[in-house]
């Protein structure tokens, strides 16, 4: 997967944006985005994008975020 573009993160709900470019074509390229909610289980950490109802004010604010960036930052093939 390709590196992370952005990242927002407010508790344990965390978004990030990454930017695709297709193979055969490079010059399409398009971005994914990933909302998760991080929790320990035992030593270990991990990530699920299942919500608890308490988590979806960070989910919204979080998408609100990552929805900002990419409106601020379009990709460079939109920008023509």
């Amino acid at each position: 997967m390709a590196e992370p573009k952005f990242k927002a993160k407010i508790g344990c709900v965390s978004g990030t944006v990454f930017e695709n470019t297709d193979k055969k074509e490079p010059s399409k390229k398009w971005r994914s985005f990933i909302v998760e909610r991080n929790y320990k289980d035992g030593d270990e950490w991990k990530s699920t994008s299942n919500f608890n109802l308490n988590d979806l004010p960070k989910v919204q604010e979080v998408s609100r975020q990552l929805f900002a960036w990419n409106y601020a930052n379009p990709i460079e093939s939109d920008k023509e």
